[in-house]
């Protein structure tokens, strides 16, 4: 009888830390599929959704994009993946793209920082010869850009790391395409997004995402773009 007993408690252990052990397996898979953006966890769908909407993806970019190109609206001067020297001083360029580009290139380019919109396309000519190659785009955005703007975008939305890593990526996509103002009334959905993830409630960020697409409605990638944000943050909800 006893023996019996001690038999089925060895089964019942032995059970229990299979269960355990494929429980822990599949959490560091889940997490190991998760990509370091400075504190951020993002999931690498994200991480793409962000590259590609910056670039066009890999053949695109090295066929079209690498050449410097002013973006529509208050943009400034553009290379690689999203960098706008509109919004960099110059001696950021200097120190972000020292290891990429030649000084004179480095030198034309710190000449537009901070010019956007008009001005911006007004000096485009000066740095349109410049050839970013791909390989460069990317370092600089992986080492410098996605550090700068994780950290942007958990300051603006407190508890953005405790959510799941969709909607940690979508954020971080959204910061880098609209900045961390949220005076504005055209941000009201920036607002009220930074309300809800303070309380952990998501379930109404993927609606802020289609909301802003009301801002642009002549612009289409940006239309695809936030349509994406918000089928990354369902998936991340279950819906």
């Amino acid at each position: 009888m006893m023996r019996d007993l001690i038999h089925a408690l060895l089964i019942l252990v032995m059970w229990l830390a299979f269960v355990c052990c494929m429980a822990i397996f599949c959490v560091w898979k889940c997490r190991a599929e998760d990509l370091a953006a400075g504190n951020l966890r993002i999931s690498p769908e994200s991480r793409e959704l962000i590259i590609y909407y910056e670039t066009g993806g890999e053949a695109y970019y090295r066929r079209y994009e690498q050449h410097p190109e002013v973006p529509p609206g208050a943009s400034g001067v553009t290379i690689g993946v999203g960098y706008d020297c509109g919004y960099n001083t110059a001696a950021q360029i200097a120190s972000d793209w020292n290891a990429y580009l030649d000084p004179g290139q480095i030198m034309r380019l710190q000449s537009v920082a901070g010019k956007r919109g008009a001005m911006a396309r007004a000096v485009l000519a000066r740095v349109r010869d410049i050839i970013v190659p791909w390989e460069s785009a990317l370092a600089v955005y992986e080492s410098k850009t996605v550090p700068r703007f994780a950290a942007m975008t958990e300051h603006t939305y407190p508890g953005i790391t405790l959510a799941p890593p969709d909607i940690q990526g979508v954020m971080l996509s959204t910061t880098f395409n609209r900045g961390t103002d949220l005076r504005e009334k055209r941000r009201q959905e920036l607002l009220w997004s930074r309300c809800d993830i303070i309380t952990g409630n998501y379930t109404r960020l993927p609606d802020y995402q289609i909301g802003m697409r009301r801002l642009w409605p002549g612009i289409p990638g940006l239309l695809r773009r936030y349509a994406a944000h918000a089928g990354l943050m369902q998936r991340a909800l279950g819906k």
